[in-house]
């Protein structure tokens, strides 16, 4: 029993970082699925750093730089 007691601290911590990481994984699980195909598919293409050059990826700050720059279509 000494050795329960001993190490119910370190049980409860890791009960509560599985359930952390669960809650985590689930709620990104939720967001993924409330994206709409276009989002989805610039997330997926759009991650790493040196593929956010291409203008699919560029959010609307990237597009005013631009645009203040050259003239830009409407």
């Amino acid at each position: 029993m000494d050795i329960l007691k001993d190490n119910l601290s370190v049980v409860c911590i890791g009960i509560m970082l599985i359930a952390m990481a669960y809650l985590a994984y689930t709620k990104g699980e939720e967001h993924k699925a409330n994206m709409t195909p276009e989002e989805r598919l610039r997330q997926e293409n759009c991650l790493p750093h040196a593929v956010r050059s291409r203008p699919s990826c560029w959010k609307e700050v990237d597009w005013k730089a631009f645009c203040a720059h050259v003239q830009c279509k409407e």
